[in-house]
């Protein structure tokens, strides 16, 4: 088990131990930002600059509401967002802190920062306890629990937190298991879970017990070749986090809830910014965030677009002369096994009728095997016309359709499942699946272990038995479910599925074939086609309607044209989802999801933004000022654009992890380069709004 100062040596090693402190603000110099509220809300940053046609066109309402209209296909990306520090006005209230610590030692240095940052301020509040905000306490009352997860029942939470915290911070989640054998990823994944399990329910008892609650985890959501070759599979054994956070966020949709993921490789500067992140006025719980040496980067939804390999005919807003080549290749599964869990089920055979299509002219030559495994082996009634267009649909032709019995929730039975059938397995897809819904308060242990047994426990098995016996696997395929972004009643099932999501980037990293399908509601397939008429009807007035099995498979098509690992299956309904972003509501639920559908769906503020990637300010009720240091803009700006239209013009895509981003002017310095902008009478056509 990595140490943290084996961390801090492997930063070091990979050549990443440049010390990037706080980026300072000369406020004198840029003051501070002028907005302008719309409806009394949301802020607005006013330079006034007139865009052109074709930017008008790229910023369009319309234009957005057709892409929502007829793409299927999403991803969460992680977009870079600034590093901000504290105004000099801003007043850090003092917060009494309760830690529950890792066994790294990642907390004990992250109180340090804060007791450092803010070592508490006068008597009077009014003298500067810190650099940082005036009355400058961040840190008051700090308790440290150094106990094991194991170590703490639901009763001893309770009595920590019966004190009474103004925020509790969760380290546990960096934690890996002892070892990356299944069974130590699986006892520690049910060990930190339960813990938050237990916390959660305490919360949902008593939300008077707790103000703010802040997650950490460890790269999670990397799919860095390097860190899974070195630390193997349990780095995404708490995966679980995101989709349980999410689902306590709307549960408890007034509790701010901070999801903060570390890079692995960590620097002394990287506790200072956590320490900036916990603090920082009026976002906190408004994003789930990544912080590490790249930068600061926050959770959007995007569309699959600038991953898709080329356009369909309905997509005309992507390159015409680029071709459409999903990676799905036939002619690898015409003969061998393909492999299906859940087989008893509706997906699991609309899936298979997918693969068929897909063989086209080789479907009369093929020689699949297509294995259906569950529990029992029996065909449900209300699924025999599905099985019989399976049986349809093969028939003339050598293929065969079987159904097995085999519990992928036995490790014995699935390894000797894929044992028998090495080394002919060409494709598995993983569907089974149980519910066990109710909200978070009404929930028992025994509901986690009985939804995880199928899905996340039934996939790390397939995995294993993977690893173990080679096989010329072309595809993967994980269901997981649109429940992981936060339904409320479905904690267990939103876990299960992220760790499924975990699952794909790690096996991806290694260059393993595996793709996380978070499939939305399938209104004529699936566990939600049986839902009443009543219910159908509000999911199809609400932002995400149910959708057809046609829809649903251009949808996977659309997903396997990326070859990423991870990627949602979703239809919505624009007006609806605009709807439910602009309503008066200030819940911090709420405000998390405007930030997260931004990108897709803006609010109307958004336009008055000179950058695209303003969205969690455009979504914050209170935000006042956006700053960064000068010097940090320039760096990525090719300087004759900048002297004219003040806006970045970037040598490189700065949205995602992988790359640098931008920063911001003040403006001050914004209404000069205006002015010199327009005595110049410089055409403004190449700016990206």
């Amino acid at each position: 088990m990595a140490t943290l100062a084996d961390r801090k040596d492997n930063k070091a090693k990979d050549g990443k131990s440049k010390k990037k402190g706080r980026i300072f603000v000369d406020w004198e110099k840029i003051g501070a930002v002028q907005v302008t509220p719309e409806g009394g809300k949301y802020a607005e940053w006013q330079l006034g600059i007139k865009p052109t046609p074709k930017q008008r066109r790229e910023s369009d309402w319309a234009g957005r509401l057709e892409r929502l209209s007829t793409a299927m296909c999403y991803l969460t990306e992680w977009c870079w967002e600034p590093l901000l520090d504290m105004h000099p006005e801003d007043k850090i209230a003092t917060h009494d802190i309760l830690v529950f610590a890792d066994e790294n030692g990642i907390c004990a240095e992250v109180v340090k920062a804060l007791k450092t940052e803010w070592p508490g301020g006068d008597e009077d509040d009014i003298g500067y306890g810190s650099k940082w905000g005036r009355g400058g306490c961040g840190a008051g009352r700090v308790k440290v629990v150094k106990k094991s997860m194991g170590e703490l029942s639901e009763r001893k939470i309770k009595r920590e937190l019966d004190q009474g915290w103004d925020m509790v911070i969760v380290g546990y989640g960096m934690d890996l298991p002892s070892t990356n054998s299944v069974e130590d990823v699986a006892k520690k994944q049910a060990d930190t879970l339960k813990f938050l399990f237990d916390l959660g329910k305490i919360m949902v008892a008593d939300p008077d017990l707790v103000k703010k609650l802040a997650v950490l985890t460890s790269d999670v959501f990397s799919d860095a070749k390097q860190l899974h070759d070195e630390y193997g599979l349990g780095v995404v054994t708490n995966a679980t986090f995101e989709g349980f956070l999410n689902c306590l966020r709307v549960e408890l949709e007034t509790l701010p809830i901070l999801h903060l993921d570390l890079d692995w490789y960590l620097d002394d500067a990287m506790m200072e910014h956590v320490a900036l992140e916990l603090f920082r006025p009026g976002l906190f719980g408004a994003n789930q965030v990544r912080l590490g040496a790249k930068g600061r980067y926050c959770a959007r939804l995007m569309s699959h677009h600038k991953y898709a390999v080329a356009p369909q005919k309905d997509q005309p807003w992507l390159d015409e002369t680029t071709k459409f080549e999903s990676y799905l290749k036939p002619h690898l599964y015409t003969e061998g096994v393909v492999a299906l869990s859940g087989g008893n089920g509706a997906l699991a055979m609309v899936m298979t009728l997918f693969l068929i299509e897909k063989m086209g002219a080789s479907k009369s030559s093929a020689t699949t095997k297509f294995l259906f495994l569950s529990r029992s082996a029996k065909i449900p009634a209300e699924q025999e016309s599905m099985w019989k267009n399976v049986q349809a649909a093969i028939a003339g032709t050598a293929m065969v359709a079987e159904q097995i019995k085999c519990d992928v929730s036995k490790p014995e039975l699935v390894e000797a499942f894929i044992k028998e059938h090495t080394p002919n397995l060409k494709g598995f897809v993983h569907a089974a699946g149980i519910l066990r819904d109710n909200v978070l308060e009404k929930q028992e242990w025994s509901d986690f272990e009985a939804v995880f047994a199928p899905k996340a426990k039934g996939a790390l098995y397939v995995h294993d038995a993977l690893e173990k016996h080679e096989n010329p696997l072309h595809f993967f395929w994980l269901f997981s479910s649109l429940a992981t972004m936060g339904s409320r009643g479905q904690s267990n099932y939103a876990a299960a599925n992220s760790f499924l999501n975990g699952l794909a980037r790690h096996r991806v990293a290694l260059g393993k074939p595996c793709c996380s399908i978070m499939w939305g509601g399938w209104g004529e397939a699936g566990m939600a086609a049986n839902l009443p008429a009543s219910v159908k009807k509000r999911y199809a007035d609400g932002p995400l309607p149910l959708f057809s099995n046609r829809e649903a498979l251009q949808g996977l098509d659309e997903s396997l044209a990326t070859g990423l690992s991870t990627l949602g299956v979703w239809k919505f309904n624009p007006e609806a989802l605009k709807a439910m972003n602009e309503m008066d509501d200030d819940a911090s639920a709420s405000l998390y999801m405007r930030t997260y559908y931004s990108r897709i769906s803006p609010l109307e503020c958004y336009f008055s933004y000179p950058y695209g990637w303003m969205d969690e300010y455009t979504a914050c009720v209170d935000f006042q000022r956006i700053q960064e240091d000068r010097d940090e803009v320039e760096q990525h700006l090719v300087e004759p654009h900048f002297k004219y239209t003040g806006l970045p013009f970037l040598d490189k895509d700065p949205e995602t992890l992988d790359s640098p981003g931008p920063s911001y002017v003040g403006p001050q310095a914004a209404a000069e380069i205006r002015a010199e902008y327009l005595a110049s009478n410089v055409v403004n056509d190449g700016l990206a709004w």
